[in-house]
């Protein structure tokens, strides 16, 4: 059994923050709850954080913790992100154990920056508001980040093996795409076989034959509202793509950095080339959604 406070040290936790460069107000506030204790209540589930079967779990369990009877977070859930910083020292031990290089560590870690970041974006203020349904694949090493992306060791599910054509339960790389990432060619070619090699060193057994990926960024649309030599576009033509969910509006929380569901194309905001490109198109009656597609290594310069 692992035990928080064996983690849950504010000397050790300062530092990682520090290491990982969070805001001082975040930091600040977080810390409270290793200060007095009180991210101790998270004690009968903190073990279950470093399990992929039991992650999950365990990390709603700990943000319900943190909330109050309406649902509303309490001092934007930073007791949260105290626990989840307590975890991700005993992850760095994980890592070392592996022999996995602390490069990788500070990246993946990366993501409570992310996680303040983008709720700054979308709340006007640093927040850890929405971490522990995602941020508990990182804990449990299911996701690292290597290079500009972050690859998750996953199985098919019933439906995405019915979109890819796959068994159930086939074993893939999930491709994630940080808050941020400066997707050039160069670098997403070097990320991918970063992957390979970092799955074939530290992950032998795991027999992917496929990057799979569902995100907006493969929307079909996006070739007509982006120019040529995008980005975007260098990620997107690497995809075959299998699905879209045309309907599917999760779009709008990266691309227009609102949690609100869009009742109104009017409201959107317009600071981006991007951002005008996708409202007018939104406007006019087009569609964005939810897409997914894969690479199949048999077929990708990468297999190797």
């Amino acid at each position: 059994m692992v035990d928080i406070m064996q983690y849950a040290s504010f000397d050790k936790v300062q530092a990682l923050c520090r290491r990982l460069r969070l805001p001082d107000e975040a930091v600040h506030r977080a810390l409270r709850y290793i200060r007095d204790g009180s991210a101790a209540v998270a004690a009968p589930f903190f073990h279950g954080l470093f399990s992929p079967q039991t992650a999950a779990d365990s990390a709603k369990a700990i943000e319900t913790l943190f909330f109050d009877e309406t649902g509303a977070p309490k001092d934007s859930a930073f007791g949260v992100m105290a626990v989840f910083l307590a975890a991700a020292l005993r992850t760095r031990e994980m890592y070392d154990e592996i022999g996995i290089h602390s490069s990788v560590y500070d990246d993946t870690m990366g993501f409570f920056l992310c996680v303040l970041n983008d709720n700054l974006a979308t709340t006007g203020a640093p927040a850890f508001y929405g971490a522990a349904w995602w941020y508990h694949r990182q804990l449990s090493c299911q996701i690292f980040k290597l290079g500009v992306l972050e690859f998750e060791m996953t199985h098919l599910n019933e439906q995405n093996a019915r979109i890819c054509g796959m068994p159930e339960g086939e074993p893939v790389l999930s491709v994630h795409i940080p808050s941020g990432a400066v997707m050039t060619r160069d670098a997403l070619d070097e990320s991918y076989r970063m992957a390979r090699k970092f799955f074939r060193t530290f992950y032998p057994g795991f027999n992917y034959r496929t990057f799979f990926c569902s995100t907006w960024l493969l929307a079909p649309a996006l070739r007509g509202l982006l120019p040529a030599g995008s980005r975007i576009l260098n990620f997107l033509s690497d995809y075959e793509i299998l699905h879209s969910d045309e309907d599917n509006d999760g779009f709008a929380v990266r691309l227009f950095h609102t949690n609100e569901k869009i009742t109104d194309y009017n409201l959107l905001p317009e600071n981006t080339s991007l951002q005008r490109a996708a409202k007018k198109y939104l406007l006019q009656g087009g569609k964005i959604g939810w897409t997914t597609g894969v690479i199949r290594l048999e077929d990708s310069v990468w297999r190797h």
